[in-house]
């Protein structure tokens, strides 16, 4: 059986635990904030 839960809930990682679930591989995901100008670029689309 697979779980994920992120390592900062901390409330579910507790559960997994009690239920001897260990950790074998680790996820990432990244997130790049735009100022203003480019989420205003970015929703207009590609110009040509």
């Amino acid at each position: 059986m697979t779980t994920y839960d992120a390592e900062v809930n901390a409330h579910m990682v507790g559960v997994n635990e009690r239920l001897a679930f260990v950790p074998v591989a680790r996820l990432g995901e990244s997130q790049k904030r735009l100022d203003a100008s480019a989420r205003s670029r970015a929703k207009q689309g590609p110009t040509g």
